[in-house]
């Protein structure tokens, strides 16, 4: 279930924020990104810790649940 909105929430954020255009800019190609003002370096570590937040919430739940404590 946390799993579900997180997904709906982070859909949510990647389509209606000026944060997630400068994200899927970086992405798409870096040099024409910062060219058009974009700090790259910022966005690249925002996003390198947003997935490492969510890899470790999934591997929480995940050793949570196998040791029935969750």
């Amino acid at each position: 279930m946390i799993g579900i909105v997180l997904a709906i929430g982070f859909w949510l954020w990647l389509r209606r924020s000026v944060a997630a255009y400068e994200l899927r800019a970086v992405g798409a190609n870096a040099t024409a990104a910062r060219f058009a003002g974009i700090n790259t370096p910022r966005v690249t570590m925002i996003a390198m810790v947003a997935s490492g937040a969510i890899g470790g919430l999934a591997g929480a739940i995940q050793v949570l649940s196998s040791k029935n404590y969750f």
